[in-house]
């Protein structure tokens, strides 16, 4: 999952974080940590960052290609 988050961040596509508890978030992968991620600027909340542990996440889902 590190590795993935990190490619992810790389590429500078806004993805959607889906976690264990059903919420999800929307936004561009800020920063990869060991054991979290910094995801900046969600949709709809664009003053703020989001701070998520990596076991706490079910799934990432990021469009591969553009209409």
């Amino acid at each position: 999952m590190h590795d993935n988050l990190t490619a992810l961040g790389a590429s500078k596509k806004p993805v959607t974080v889906v976690l264990k508890n059903g919420a999800s978030y929307r936004a561009a992968i800020g920063a990869v940590g060991d054991h979290q991620i910094v995801l900046s600027a969600p949709y709809q909340k664009e003053a703020f960052d989001v701070l998520i542990p990596i076991d706490e996440i079910a799934a990432v889902e990021v469009r591969a290609r553009e209409p």
